[in-house]
């Protein structure tokens, strides 16, 4: 990926079933993978300001500030009948890259 679009994600140590992907219209890197059982998506873009790289569209049930390093950033939760659904995004203002992991 670092060669193609000049990004690069990184997975925690342990994690399985690793999968990349590049969206090059978008300049978008992308991963998902498993880890301490359960699935992940991580994506890295430049941006120029904080945006909802995820691709989830759900109704936020609780949303609260975070912070990412030196990153602000927020995490969001939707809760269905028998499914839960986290997101923490972040904006690098350093390096004009937006982050997601879901």
């Amino acid at each position: 990926m670092m060669e193609t679009i000049g990004l690069m994600l990184g997975v925690p140590e342990g994690a399985t079933d690793v999968a990349w992907r590049m969206m090059e219209s978008r300049q978008m890197g992308e991963v998902d993978f498993t880890w301490d059982g359960m699935d992940y998506t991580a994506r890295v873009t430049p941006a120029e300001a904080f945006e909802d790289i995820s691709g989830l569209y759900y109704e936020w049930d609780h949303e609260m500030a975070c912070t990412v390093g030196r990153c602000e950033g927020v995490c969001r939760r939707a809760v269905a009948d028998d499914e839960t659904v986290d997101v923490c995004l972040w904006y690098d203002a350093l390096t004009g890259l937006m982050y997601s992991v879901s």
